[in-house]
């Protein structure tokens, strides 16, 4: 609920009129309230974000031993992480160009060594010593959870069936 309180131009502080103000006053004054307390910039709605979440948190790299399933997952990440970057919240897209630049490290490490599952394990290993690089996944994995209730694979929530 929005109070407010009005005041005149010669600094003067309205009062309440009581009950013989008119609807189309109530109205304007509904209207002028409503247009002085509104953000300027819109609240990023979650929704495109929670589902390119969704989408990222169901490539399971772990599993794509075949250079055919690497470079298809590979592939969706190229697709799903820009989206999750331009639909991200403000304090989050800091932490998103981290990853995002993280993961393309590991794509084209990959796709380098043809596509091997040795190539990117190798690659994850050496992304993994990054702290810059695992702090913000980490803060990126948090938000996800919190508002979009995603799990990533792989998280202990996720392999402690």
């Amino acid at each position: 609920m929005v109070l407010a309180a009005g005041a005149c131009s010669d600094g003067s502080t309205a009062q309440p009129t009581g009950p013989s103000t008119s609807a189309a006053s109530r109205s304007t004054t509904a209207s002028v309230v409503a247009s002085a307390t509104a953000p300027s910039v819109p609240p990023v709605d979650p929704t495109d974000y929670c589902a390119a979440a969704r989408r990222f948190a169901n490539v399971d790299l772990a599993a794509s031993r075949e250079p055919g399933q690497l470079r298809s997952a590979f592939a969706e990440l190229r697709a799903v992480l820009p989206v999750m970057a331009s639909a991200a919240p403000t304090e989050l897209r800091e932490d998103l160009g981290i990853v995002v630049t993280g993961y393309g490290k590991l794509g084209a490490a990959t796709e380098q060594g043809g596509w091997q599952w040795g190539t990117l394990a190798g690659a994850v290993l050496a992304i993994g010593e990054d702290p810059t690089f695992t702090a913000a996944g980490e803060r990126v994995d948090a938000y996800n959870r919190r508002t979009c209730g995603v799990v990533p694979i792989g998280s202990p929530a996720t392999t402690a069936r």
